[in-house]
């Protein structure tokens, strides 16, 4: 299955990055300690954070459109 649009042109400013968020749940015990273990098998996700310095309008709205479009495979 192809995307309906796979490379915005222009493409994102250097600073793009991607960084990984830890889904943690923590039981506090009364003795000031506590014990986290992973929140699910999924525990760890990727956040990815765009940026471009300069669009026009309209490359702004498609690049939006397809952001706001996409949505992840069934597995």
């Amino acid at each position: 299955m192809s995307l309906a649009c796979c490379a915005p042109n222009p493409g994102p400013s250097p600073g793009t990055g991607n960084t990984p968020e830890l889904k943690i749940l923590s039981a506090p015990f009364g003795d000031h300690n506590s014990q986290e273990r992973p929140d699910g098998i999924n525990h760890i996700r990727s956040v990815w954070r765009l940026k471009w310095d300069a669009l026009t309008p309209g490359q702004a709205d498609a690049i939006e459109d397809f952001m706001m479009s996409w949505t992840a495979p069934h597995l």
